[in-house]
């Protein structure tokens, strides 16, 4: 069973460029996931979904309207939040090439996703 989704007031305010920039469905993204998702908001920037799963602090989805370099203000947050709860990493996925992950963030590839339609 899926939980839904409250969405926020930043979450509504940038959800028409989320759906475009992502490809998520609007469905898929009212439905949400198995358990209910912890919101980080920044005024004017974007948020950061969040739960966490034993010592892993993941992040299922995200969002900025602002370049990876004027994000750091919310990574070192998501940072401290995760060491907060007792986590010693962060996951996330991302459509993107991670090249620029792994060089801002310090982030490494650790799984590679694929599809095959049928």
């Amino acid at each position: 069973m899926t939980v839904n989704v409250n969405i926020t007031r930043v979450q509504k305010k940038f959800l028409d460029d989320y759906l475009k920039r992502s490809g998520d469905k609007l469905n898929d993204f009212l439905t949400g996931y198995e358990e209910p998702l912890n919101v980080l908001e920044y005024e004017g920037i974007g948020w950061v979904e969040y739960l966490v799963q034993d010592n892993v602090f993941w992040i299922p989805r995200a969002y900025s309207c602002k370049s990876h370099k004027e994000t750091k203000k919310i990574w070192n947050k998501v940072k401290d939040i995760a060491v907060d709860n007792g986590c010693d990493r962060i996951h996330f996925m991302t459509q993107r090439n991670p090249k620029a992950f792994e060089r801002l963030f310090n982030a490494k590839v650790i799984a590679t996703k694929l599809e095959v339609m049928i």
